[in-house]
C-alpha cells in the first residue's frame, strides 16, 4: 500500500526522530520517540490532529517515559485514502 518513496520517507522520519515501534496490535500501537522534548510541539500537532479522526479511540501520552499509545479502528488504514491522508499530515508536520 505504500510506495517505495513512502516507505523511505518514513524511515527517515524514525531514524531522525529516534522513533521506533515498542508494541503493535490490530488496533494498537505503542512507540518510543528518543527525542520527544526536543520535537514535542511537532509531535503533539500530529496527536491532536489523530484526536479528531472518529477512527482513533484514545490517545495515550507519556512524558516520562516517552512514549505515545494509538488505540484505532483497526479498518482505519484499509483505505488507502486514510493513508495517504495521514502521510500528508507527517510530511507537514515533521517532515518539512
Amino acid at each position: 500500500m505504500l510506495s517505495p518513496m513512502k516507505k523511505l520517507k518514513l524511515f527517515q522520519l524514525a531514524t531522525k526522530y529516534g522513533i521506533r515501534i515498542r508494541e503493535y496490535d490490530s488496533g494498537y500501537v505503542q512507540v518510543h520517540v528518543a527525542n520527544w522534548s526536543k520535537h514535542a510541539q511537532q509531535f503533539m500537532q500530529i496527536i491532536e490532529k489523530l484526536e479528531r479522526y472518529p477512527e482513533v479511540k484514545s490517545i495515550i501520552v507519556s512524558k516520562e517515559t516517552s512514549t505515545i499509545s494509538v488505540y484505532y479502528d483497526e479498518t482505519m488504514f484499509d483505505d488507502e485514502a486514510s493513508v495517504d491522508y495521514w502521510f500528508n499530515e507527517l510530511e507537514n508536520h515533521i517532515l518539512r
